[in-house]
């Protein structure tokens, strides 16, 4: 078996975090190949299966990269995750089709591309101290700012601009996540691996590590992984890879802010079991 680990440009041989699982199928007899997504020089025929892992670049030109998934899909090529998941995935709009099916989500306006806002208006509507403006096709948190009633004025270009390019939503605040942290769980054909907590450093929001963030091992409540089950039941298509990121609010429930099922980070580094979970999974859904 032949399989091509997909990644972008900025990681060309792989995201870090993803060498254990590339050294621990090699270690099984499949044979890899790290590849990277926009290559036009690359015969994806001849893989037995293509799985997407770091490719953070295909943001900076979505239309490639639709373009790609239709070039995939036309010529029968096996994706992981598939590509109908993939394009349900990278629009944040998922986001609000779940809360309409029961998810809880943070409170949320969704802003279409084009619209003219006024964010001193938008702030003052909703009554909400802090909220957070973000694009909804992005990774990493790029483009992604805190709006306060203060700095709305000062903020308002920049958001005009992101609106003339693509939607966007405005979201309260989650004090939670500064203070107490956002929890990843992640999952390998729909079954628990593991999970980690990820904080913010000081003075940021954002949990990533480009940003400072930090993030250690997770262990979480079985009641919270209930919730998240029933986050994952409603995606019927079969899932190589998924981590669930959210946070615990005030009322002690779970409360969504992502299903990353493109590219995420696994955060393999933190569990000693997950390359033979994520080889495991592999195994279970090419035999059917």
């Amino acid at each position: 078996m032949h399989i091509a680990l997909v990644t972008g440009s900025e990681n060309p041989e792989l995201y870090t975090d993803d060498l254990p699982l590339k050294s621990y199928l090699e270690s099984r007899g499949v044979v890899t190949s790290v590849v990277i997504w926009n290559d036009s020089e690359i015969d994806w025929k001849k893989y037995d299966w293509v799985v997407i892992r770091s490719i953070w670049d295909y943001i900076k030109d979505i239309d490639v990269f639709s373009a790609w998934l239709d070039f995939l899909r036309s010529h029968h090529i096996k994706v992981l995750n598939p590509i109908s998941v993939m394009e349900w995935n990278k629009q944040k709009h998922y986001l609000i089709e779940l809360a309409d099916r029961g998810i809880l989500i943070p409170p949320t306006i969704h802003i279409k591309k084009n619209t003219k806002i006024d964010l001193q208006y938008e702030i003052d509507k909703v009554s909400w101290d802090k909220a957070v403006i973000k694009p909804t096709i992005s990774v990493g948190a790029i483009r992604t700012w805190i709006l306060t009633k203060e700095n709305a004025d000062t903020l308002q270009p920049d958001v005009d601009l992101l609106l003339s390019e693509q939607d966007i939503f405005i979201q309260k605040f989650a004090e939670e996540i500064k203070s107490q942290g956002e929890i990843s769980v992640v999952y390998f054909n729909k079954k628990y691996s593991h999970a980690v907590l990820k904080r913010p450093k000081e003075n940021d929001f954002r949990v990533q590590f480009q940003y400072g963030g930090t993030y250690e091992k997770y262990f979480p409540a079985d009641s919270l992984l209930q919730s998240l089950e029933t986050i994952l039941s409603n995606i019927k298509s079969e899932l190589l890879y998924a981590r669930i990121d959210g946070y615990i609010n005030r009322e002690g429930l779970f409360c969504l802010m992502e299903i990353e099922l493109i590219e995420p980070v696994l955060f393999v580094s933190s569990d000693q079991d997950a390359p033979q979970n994520f080889y495991t999974a592999l195994l279970e859904i090419i035999s059917g």
